[in-house]
């Protein structure tokens, strides 16, 4: 596993918390992959702020457009969330916000953190970070990318393509 400096920093609070920095990591055959404790225990690398606070569950969201998947906590998934229309029984646009609402809410699955600080990658979230063929066993390597109020998991192929970074 390779690492960069990295942590959730509440800003203003867990309602603020942002997430920075990076780590790889392997799956293993079970999918599950294990999430840096600076991502689960935000006073693990802030050195206070939050103590005491441990992320047991995340939402995890296929973000198809860049070939990943999100990782929120439930303040930030809820914060996600109100931007989705509400609007949807009346009204000119009410057709695409239904549409809006489908879309966003469809693929969002609720993962539980095991006690080793694992979650389990369902086939759907896997096939969005991979792509429609798995790599072998041995190849199921993710990167995890702290973006500000969330975390991103890649394909290590995949973020080092984006990232313009060649893979090492």
């Amino acid at each position: 596993m390779t690492s960069s400096p990295s942590a959730p920093v509440p800003a203003g609070g867990i309602s603020e918390l942002l997430f920075f920095g990076n780590s790889e990591h392997k799956l293993d055959g079970k999918n599950r992959v294990h999430v840096p404790k600076r991502f689960r225990e935000p006073s693990a690398a802030t050195g206070g702020g939050s103590e005491g606070v441990s992320f047991a569950q995340f939402f995890v969201i296929p973000w198809e457009a860049d070939g990943c998947v999100w990782l929120l906590t439930r303040q930030q998934f809820q914060s996600h969330a109100s931007f989705v229309p509400r609007e949807s029984i009346a009204g000119a646009d009410a057709a695409r916000n239904r549409q809006l609402q489908r879309s966003f809410f469809q693929s969002v699955e609720v993962v539980d953190v095991d006690v080793q600080g694992r979650i389990t990658l369902s086939s759907e979230m896997m096939r969005n970070i991979f792509g429609a063929t798995l790599p072998s066993e041995e190849e199921r390597k993710v990167q995890m990318v702290g973006a500000g109020d969330r975390a991103e998991i890649w394909s290590v192929a995949r973020w080092h393509a984006q990232s313009g970074r060649p893979a090492a």
